[in-house]
């Protein structure tokens, strides 16, 4: 290989690494998604508007502060469904799509550190409303952002001290760092689960979670001269 000022023949060692750190799942997340149809535009704002209310006034019930609560993905929006209009020359069905009054949709979340007795309590609360939501939960960590750069930190290391390895057993030295990218990180989120609203349920029996740690992974590729 060559350099463009110096145009002379350089060596190299390149070394990719990943590697992964855990942290305590400590914080619960928990997603109320309200959505329904009303027959006018009007009707699904008032809709909403009273949903909206029903599901936080729910929430702060359970101990979670009002102002603690997001919304996110607000929409109004024509509705459609299908009707048939007869039949094609291979005798399949055809359809058309006809308004049908106007969807409404918002998403509520909220998150905590883990405590089952609020999160049953939430739930419990938002299944008592006639909103008829899509409840879903789930577990992070609350140093995300220390952990992925302390996984990074520690791919680095590695890929240094493997790189190193290699050197002294070649009987050569490593030289400057020339290159370094780092890779795409990924973590995951841990459990999760879905509850569904049943109009007929009077109490949520109680929910005892105890998460798994989350893993952060973070990789990392890096470049050197090597030293004659």
């Amino acid at each position: 290989m060559y350099t463009e000022d110096e145009k002379k023949p350089y060596r190299t060692i390149r070394i990719q690494k990943r590697s992964t750190v855990s942290a305590p799942a400590d914080i619960t997340v928990v997603n109320a998604d309200i959505s329904g149809v009303n027959a006018t535009f009007e009707g699904a704002m008032k809709a909403l508007a009273r949903c909206t209310k029903q599901v936080r006034d729910a929430i702060q019930k359970a101990g979670i502060p009002r102002e603690d609560l997001r919304s996110s993905q607000l929409s109004i929006e024509q509705n459609y469904r299908e009707e048939k209009i007869g039949e094609d020359k291979h005798g399949n069905d055809k359809f058309r799509r006809v308004p049908d009054g106007f969807l409404y949709r918002q998403n509520i979340k909220f998150e905590f550190p883990n405590d089952n007795d609020k999160l049953s309590a939430a739930i419990e609360n938002i299944m008592a409303t006639d909103v008829e939501p899509k409840v879903v939960f789930y577990f992070k960590s609350s140093s995300e952002e220390e952990m992925k750069n302390k996984a990074l930190a520690k791919a680095t290391a590695d890929a240094r001290r493997e790189a190193e390895i290699v050197m002294e057993a070649a009987g050569t030295k490593l030289g400057r760092l020339i290159n370094a990218q780092v890779g795409e990180p990924s973590f995951d989120h841990g459990f999760r689960n879905e509850v569904m609203f049943e109009r007929k349920a009077k109490d949520c029996a109680s929910i005892e979670f105890d998460p798994e740690d989350i893993d952060f992974e973070e990789g990392i590729t890096l470049e050197w001269e090597i030293e004659d």
